[in-house]
């Protein structure tokens, strides 16, 4: 299973309606304005983020089939006091 595509700036899962812009010859896609806004402003500081989240993640299989029922990825925080780069709700 490939890891979801997120937001490099909040680290929000991919969803339909996001905003796409290209760096570097790499897809970014973001949630609002205001994380596109963010990338525009400093892509050296967010352009290295995009692979945090999927590299662990927590899988549940439904044992009587084998199959794969749930994957969560594990989010890790930043440092304490961060503030979020966007000014919208999630």
């Amino acid at each position: 299973m490939k890891p979801p595509r997120i937001d490099p700036v909040c680290g929000m899962a991919y969803a339909e309606g996001f905003t796409k812009h290209f760096y570097e010859g790499r897809e970014y896609v973001f949630c609002s304005e205001g994380c596109a806004n963010a990338f525009k402003n400093n892509p050296v500081k967010y352009a290295g983020n995009s692979g945090v989240r999927g590299r662990y993640s927590l899988a549940f299989y439904d044992t009587s089939t084998n199959r794969l029922v749930l994957n969560v990825p594990i989010i890790f925080q930043g440092k304490e006091g961060a503030k979020h780069a966007g000014s919208h709700d999630h």
